[in-house]
């Protein structure tokens, strides 16, 4: 999934995948996305601009996944995650679950919120005497 460059999205919430969901899982609302068996690994990518109405949400899942552009979601969510199989909740719980297989040790990369990656540094850095 591509937006490009000069790109747009438009809408009241937003969500581009390229995992599989089946028709049974779809129909008995378990929203389960899993990477098809066979198929190569793809991604999402936006390099345009993704808006939602105010409240609204934005998610991207993909086995790879990446925002060079703009996302606006007021007031909203905005969820990414690279992952082969995601669960998406649509009942003001938890938005998006990943389940993964842990990469070899020593290998593999850690997605995070801009919040949680804020708390990390403000715990890391030492400001203390500095004016």
């Amino acid at each position: 999934v591509l937006i490009g460059p000069g790109g747009m999205v438009n809408a009241g919430s937003f969500l581009a995948s390229t995992l599989s969901l089946s028709n049974d899982d779809f129909l008995s609302g378990n929203m389960t996305f899993k990477q098809a068996s066979g198929h190569d690994l793809s991604a999402v990518v936006n390099q345009g601009k993704i808006e939602v109405r105010d409240g609204g949400f934005v998610v991207l899942m993909a086995p790879s996944v990446a925002s060079e552009g703009v996302i606006l979601a007021r007031g909203g969510e905005v969820k990414m995650g690279a992952g082969t199989e995601a669960t998406v909740n649509f009942d003001g719980g938890e938005l998006i679950n990943f389940a993964f297989q842990a990469p070899a040790a020593g290998t593999g990369t850690l997605v995070m919120s801009r919040a949680d990656a804020n708390n990390v540094l403000a715990q890391a850095v030492n400001t203390l005497g500095i004016e």
